[in-house]
């Protein structure tokens, strides 16, 4: 397993999410639409780069969020055989958090702006901004009416997703 150095700017996260192929993301437990929808916008940038994606959590998303586009397509387990080439853990201030084992077995990502995070993996990125760091640093933007009703009803259910 290697991991982005504790210290790694957003451009080293970036050339570390280039050099892979297949990723698995996940999050906490009881994941909210921060979570959710942080997931979600990442594996779209992702599958825009040409990346083979899955998305895995312990527990499914709440109610008010299962009609949400890409909801449908998350796998509820709790654990991983094969965590490809790397793992994003987004909103997650711990690995252990995320209920999933079998996580650690590639290169860890973390993208979280949680106190008390434990640095697992790259450097914490403030989630305000991930957003524009999935589309600006990852190399992708949205490009159809899908991108663009995720962050939108990722605004309108949570408040969240930084600013457009």
């Amino acid at each position: 397993m290697t991991e982005t150095p504790i210290n790694a700017s957003r451009a080293d996260v970036a050339a570390e999410i280039r050099r892979h192929q297949r990723f698995v993301l996940s999050s906490h437990v009881r994941p909210d639409g921060d979570a959710i929808g942080s997931q979600l916008a990442m594996a779209a940038a992702l599958r825009a780069l040409g990346k083979e994606v899955r998305v895995v959590n312990r527990d499914a998303a709440p109610g008010p969020l299962l009609d949400f586009p890409g909801v449908s397509q998350i796998d509820i387990a709790p654990s991983v055989s094969d965590p490809g080439d790397a793992v994003i853990v987004m909103e997650c201030g711990d690995l252990e958090r995320t209920g999933v084992a079998g996580l650690d077995g590639a290169c860890v990502i973390n993208i979280d702006h949680h106190p008390g995070n434990t640095m697992f993996g790259a450097s914490t990125l403030p989630a305000d901004a991930t957003r524009e760091y999935v589309l600006t640093h990852a190399g992708a933007q949205p490009h159809d009416a899908t991108d663009a009703r995720l962050v939108q009803e990722c605004r309108a259910r949570t408040g969240a997703c930084g600013a457009p």
